[in-house]
């Protein structure tokens, strides 16, 4: 039973005007019949137009034979197994429509124009059956029936009259469309047929808010709707069944956005869900889940205990680690197809090689209680070793200073930098498999926008995109400008002054890759659109930039050695 493609279609199907409870409806709706009528205008014959609707339009065959009550319980017994919620309220209904109606002789009832039909038989015409009211005064009938109408119905007419009414109080002061198609698949015995995503269908449209979807036993009601009228939160209440790979034990709030589904247990409520992890089919408990909309498990959020899942990607067997901190959500994520997409992890030590990196990966502890990683692969298939604040999971968590306290993965081996290879170690790689920062194990030099920057060995060098950022000088570097040259270092001479307020490295701008701060090597007058800068040894300058390539002001701070 694939429950799940019925929730994703509960979202995506029309908006809230098909599907609320009209309420205080002043005008009357109701039931129509062919009636087809001789040349002094008596009654021939009489069909209910939802079955003429069956027959002509869709070509659907009813053929139902016994009185009018066995009938009407057959037609009662196929709704209740696409929908067990209802029943007893559509029982009671049935039980109470003789008493609850008042059939009139010689009468004409107002026309209702909530039908929309198309076609009626020639000769014959499409006349009020029935009006039904919500709005009764004291004493007054819900119904009235025209009884010249209603005598002139055979038995399977007059019992489909019956479901045609106690289904249409769902939906009072629409048009009676989707009532007629949906009490002529019931005639015609086609409800059993139907995909779930099509039953669901029916049930918009049908106004049915509420409902139970055998044998599932799920009851799922409807809590919030977008802008647009569709519905983006559900309650769900299962013991035990499994919809799509997720077993429910109580009070669920499904919430639905644009690329995935979440599962989360209702406030206040302690219960836990089964899920079928991908691949191995292994039953794990956990607090909720986030699906891909296509129904695969994307993330799993507080599992009850550690797993062993196998990655493609490293080819290793990963022990994602699950409780490890009190107050943490540990999730671990897969991709759709299956694959492990992150986890926390501990002590593991594997190589990977793709395009951008061919390197080993290592953890190395923080300390003796802090001896877990987490272990991201990227959606282009590289390891983030990193530790980043993915969009899945709670930012307030992933930002608490525990979190931050965890080590990464270090790593050492050959990278990709600005399209060469370089020998590096305890390396930080992002999305992309670019180094984000790390160590050159040689003296390296690397040019952006034309300077060169040598850089120094074994100390710490930053990057973005794969671009020089950030990082300490081997020596002095010079910087060109409108002719106009400076040389600089990342590094005050001054041992007082071994670390500046904007840190012991030279910086370049994300937007354009200019520096844009640096320590003076040497005294010497910068000249910038007329005027002089004087810049000290030690110095540290600050250069602004517009338009990403354009030098406009240049801030200097001047160190002294004592």
């Amino acid at each position: 039973m694939n429950i799940l493609n019925t929730l994703i279609s509960l979202y995506l199907a029309v908006g809230i005007n098909s599907i609320v409870h009209a309420s205080g409806v002043e005008v009357g709706n109701g039931g129509d019949a062919t009636v087809c009528r001789d040349s002094e205008g008596k009654i021939e014959t009489a069909e209910l137009l939802d079955y003429y609707e069956a027959r002509v339009n869709f070509g659907w065959n009813i053929k139902e034979s016994g009185s009018r009550d066995q009938i009407l319980q057959r037609f009662l017994e196929r709704i209740a197994k696409i929908n067990s919620y209802h029943k007893s309220k559509y029982q009671e209904r049935t039980h109470q429509f003789f008493s609850e109606s008042n059939f009139l002789k010689n009468v004409d009832l107002v026309d209702i124009p909530d039908s929309n039909h198309t076609t009626f038989p020639r000769g014959c015409k499409v006349e009020q059956l029935v009006i039904q009211k919500s709005d009764l005064l004291q004493g007054e009938k819900r119904y009235t029936i025209n009884k010249d109408i209603w005598d002139h119905l055979d038995n399977v007419s007059q019992a489909g009259t019956i479901i045609h009414e106690i289904i249409y109080r769902e939906k009072l002061g629409s048009n009676s469309r989707y009532v007629r198609f949906f009490n002529g698949k019931v005639a015609a015995n086609n409800l059993k047929n139907l995909s779930l995503a099509a039953l669901n269908e029916l049930f918009y449209n049908l106004g049915i808010d509420r409902f139970i979807i055998p044998p599932s036993k799920a009851i799922i009601s409807y809590k919030e709707f977008d802008a647009s009228g569709r519905p983006v939160k559900l309650s769900i209440y299962a013991e035990g069944e499994f919809f799509e790979g997720v077993k429910l034990y109580g009070p669920f709030d499904v919430v639905y956005s644009k690329n995935e589904i979440r599962i989360t247990p209702q406030e206040g409520v302690k219960t836990v869900l089964e899920v079928a992890l991908p691949l191995t089919n292994k039953i794990v408990k956990a607090n909720s889940v986030l699906l891909y909309t296509s129904g695969a498990l994307k993330v799993l959020y507080r599992a009850t205990e550690n797993h062993l899942i196998f990655s493609n990607t490293i080819q290793r067997l990963i022990n994602c680690v699950t409780g490890y901190f009190k107050y943490i959500n540990e999730p671990i994520g897969f991709f759709p197809n299956g694959e492990l997409r992150f986890c926390v992890t501990d002590n593991i030590t594997f190589y990977h090689e793709t395009d951008h990196y061919r390197a080993n990966f290592y953890l190395e502890p923080y300390n003796y209680d802090l001896d877990k990683v987490f272990l991201n692969i990227s959606d282009l298939g590289y390891v983030q070793s990193d530790i980043p604040i993915d969009a899945d999971s709670d930012p307030e968590t992933w930002g608490s200073p525990i979190r931050r306290a965890m080590r990464s993965f270090n790593s050492h081996g050959e990278f990709m930098v600005q399209g060469q290879w370089h020998l590096m170690k305890d390396v930080s790689t992002d999305s992309n498999g670019l180094p984000d920062n790390g160590k050159f194990i040689n003296p390296t030099t690397l040019s952006v926008n034309s300077v060169s920057y040598n850089l120094k060995p074994d100390s710490h060098v930053n990057f973005f995109n794969g671009v020089l950022h950030s990082g300490q000088l081997n020596g002095p570097s010079t910087f060109i400008y409108d002719g106009h040259t400076f040389n600089f270092r990342s590094k005050h001479s001054c041992p007082m002054f071994t670390k500046s307020e904007r840190g012991d490295y030279f910086i370049l701008s994300f937007e354009g890759n200019n520096l844009t701060n640096a320590i003076v090597d040497k005294t010497t007058d910068f000249q910038l659109e007329g005027t002089t800068y004087n810049l000290k040894e030690n110095d540290e300058v600050l250069l602004e930039w517009k338009d990403g390539n354009k030098l406009t002001k240049i801030t200097t701070q001047t160190r002294k050695c004592n």
